[in-house]
């Protein structure tokens, strides 16, 4: 699965921060369109299920996350570098929006989940924070923001967007170091704000789904921030085999 690239030669405000050039990628099978940075590349299926294979097999089995597509700045077949886009797409089901009219606070969601945010990420991952998160009526976005405390890279910041459809949800995650994080985050800004769903999987309200529990909204978001930590964990497990293995073979 692969995106497809069309070039846009834009200039723009965010010259400023190195972008002045826009390209469209296609995704999903062509049902979503989104703008990334011109010189970002895509990460290769082939790194994306070799992340993914190792990271299943360095935690028992128990993590199954998959991630369909990325970008990032460098164009490499290895290696975590910053900044960089992974992109989930998950087709477990509509999911009513009224779960998220009534966000619970960081607080709440942190008590509820017992702590056990920074309990399970393995030793590459100190500590998660909770930054913020709210939800985009109109578009029908939940934004989760969160920072990670990572025993190599240090504060790493990261910024979901899961964008509700009529399939489930299609979810971008963004990170960048927290010190270079202001610079980035109107890159990331740009690429959310440009993604746009078909009328095939574009979200359509319907009047029953306001009546919908808070219960509902607190385990969805608590799933949200709990996947954009374990993609990054994918990477940061993945170096060390790297690092220690050499380069990972195409196709495994």
């Amino acid at each position: 699965m692969r995106a497809i690239l069309t070039t846009v030669l834009l200039v723009l405000p965010l010259a400023a921060f190195g972008v002045e050039h826009w390209q469209t990628v296609t995704v999903y099978d062509g049902l979503v369109t989104m703008e990334v940075p011109n010189e970002w590349t895509e990460i290769s299926p082939e790194l994306l299920d070799f992340f993914a294979i190792r990271a299943a097999e360095s935690s028992g089995g128990r993590s199954t996350e998959t991630y369909q597509y990325g970008f990032r700045r460098e164009a490499s077949d290895v290696g975590f570098n910053l900044p960089q886009v992974l992109i989930q797409i998950r087709e477990s089901g509509r999911i009513p929006y009224g779960q998220f009219l009534r966000l619970p606070s960081l607080a709440d969601v942190e008590a509820s989940n017992g702590g056990s945010f920074d309990d399970d990420q393995g030793p590459f991952i100190k500590g998660v924070q909770l930054d913020g998160l709210a939800f985009d009526v109109d578009r029908k976005i939940l934004l989760v923001e969160s920072t990670l405390d990572l025993s190599i890279e240090g504060l790493t910041g990261v910024r979901t967007a899961s964008f509700l459809t009529e399939r489930g949800l299609f979810i971008v995650h963004c990170y960048d170091q927290v010190a270079t994080m202001d610079m980035s985050a109107e890159i990331f800004d740009r690429i959310i704000q440009s993604v746009n769903l078909s009328d095939e999987v574009r979200y359509q309200p319907r009047w029953r789904d306001r009546w919908s529990s808070r219960h509902g909204a607190l385990l969805l978001f608590v799933l949200a921030a709990g996947a954009a930590v374990v993609a990054l964990m994918h990477w940061m497990r993945e170096r060390r085999v790297i690092e220690e293995v050499g380069t990972p073979p195409r196709g495994s």
